[in-house]
């Protein structure tokens, strides 16, 4: 099993969810800084990792799908 791999993930009844506790503050060429309030992490997204965030918070939530799954080989 890959590190990071979640086991029998395809199964669980896992939703993620956006945080009401991210800041995004556009940058240049389709980039955003993501901050979080409360952990003080932060990260920059490129326009698809903005995109998909996008998708979740206008879905409200989705289904959790593990990082190194069969669903997610075409990353």
């Amino acid at each position: 099993m890959p590190d990071g791999a979640f086991p029998h993930a395809e199964t669980a009844l896992t939703a993620i969810k956006p945080s009401r506790y991210t800041v995004l503050v556009p940058l240049r060429m389709g980039r955003r800084l993501a901050c979080n309030t409360v952990t003080q992490a932060f990260a920059v997204w490129d326009a698809m990792e903005s995109a998909r965030w996008a998708d979740l918070v206008k879905a409200g939530s989705l289904p959790f799908v593990a990082p190194f799954s069969a669903a997610n080989m075409w990353l």
